[in-house]
């Protein structure tokens, strides 16, 4: 009896509230295995065999795709190796420097300086020869591998070195920025002949590409005294067109070389130019010179609506000398 029930039940049709329930899930399902077929395509899993897709070559012949492509992009640190271990060195303190496995900030101590000013063997230098070169380590110890490398008998052939790293297509430019305080560094305080040897290295960075670059390098070679630096910002500071971060630096420049003479120009741009930094440097600069004839400028400045430019109005006016005061007797 309850089986010829059974066959005798029949489903109720759904209505037409559970029809568009039943739809919406299918469509949700769909569109799941979609993104699964789309994430693989795009993302083979390691070990595929799937193969890879191909480019032209400029002659027309097509070759497969790199399959390590994220490890040459700029900023893409290569992964440490699982049997990573640090090189040996003759000094304690240098081996917990280059030990990859560590923080920056507990491999590099604020008296590095002091524990380590000089490195003494070819084996030490060597060392840190090759923390500088590896892309995977982090910039702050790469930085220091420069610092330390100028503290040794490696120094006369550093500069050389940086320009050829900074080449490398997958450098950073905040490495190549470093990599140009380094070449400053190695030359302030050296012969003249060392120190033109470093300048001829910097100065084709001027025309770099990336506005943080060219910053740098105008910075290290006006840090140098050299005349190419003020040659260029005597033209840059004026161009409106121009990255207001070379502007800025450029002003600064005309500061370092007390370029007197510019200061009627420097007036002219304090009173027209609307970016809050580029009025900042004029001003600090102005003040630099003790310019009297700024005084309305400086003024001025401290009613603006930047907090920055009325700082740099209220310390220039603290460079000129006060104004009598004029009473009646």
């Amino acid at each position: 009896m309850v089986a010829d029930d059974l066959k005798t039940k029949t489903v109720p049709p759904l209505d037409k509230r559970e029809r568009l329930i039943l739809t919406v899930v299918l469509s949700l399902l769909v569109v799941f295995v979609l993104i699964l077929v789309l994430c693989y395509t795009s993302h083979p899993p390691a070990g595929s065999t799937r193969n890879a897709p191909v480019q032209d070559e400029p002659g027309g012949k097509q070759v497969p795709e790199p399959t390590t492509q994220a490890a040459t992009k700029p900023g893409v640190r290569p992964p440490l190796p699982a049997d990573y271990s640090p090189p040996a060195t003759g000094a304690p303190m240098l081996g917990r420097v280059l030990d990859r496995r560590l923080r920056a900030d507990q491999r590099i101590p604020p008296d590095i300086t002091t524990r380590i000013p000089r490195l003494t063997s070819e084996k030490d230098v060597q060392a840190v020869l090759g923390m500088l070169r590896d892309r995977g380590d982090d910039l702050v110890a790469r930085n220091e591998a420069m610092n330390l490398l100028r503290r040794s008998a490696y120094k006369p052939q550093l500069p050389e070195e940086l320009v050829r790293l900074m080449k490398d297509p997958a450098e950073t430019d905040r490495f190549r920025s470093y990599c140009l305080q380094g070449m400053m560094t190695c030359a302030m305080g050296e012969p003249d002949a060392s120190k033109a040897r470093v300048t001829e290295l910097i100065e084709p960075y001027l025309a770099a590409p990336t506005v943080e670059v060219r910053r740098s390098a105008l910075r290290a070679l006006t840090l140098l005294d050299h005349p190419k630096a003020l040659e260029l910002a005597l033209v840059a500071y004026l161009n409106e067109k121009e990255d207001p971060e070379i502007r800025v630096a450029s002003i600064h420049t005309i500061g370092h070389f007390k370029k007197a003479d510019a200061i009627p120009q420097l007036r002219e741009v304090a009173a027209k130019e609307k970016n809050a930094d580029i009025r900042v440097a004029v001003i600090a600069v102005l003040g630099q010179f003790k310019d009297e004839g700024s005084r309305a400028l400086f003024e001025a400045a401290m009613k603006a609506n930047s907090s920055g430019v009325r700082t740099a109005g209220k310390a220039a006016l603290k460079q000129l000398a006060p104004v009598p005061e004029t009473g009646t007797k």
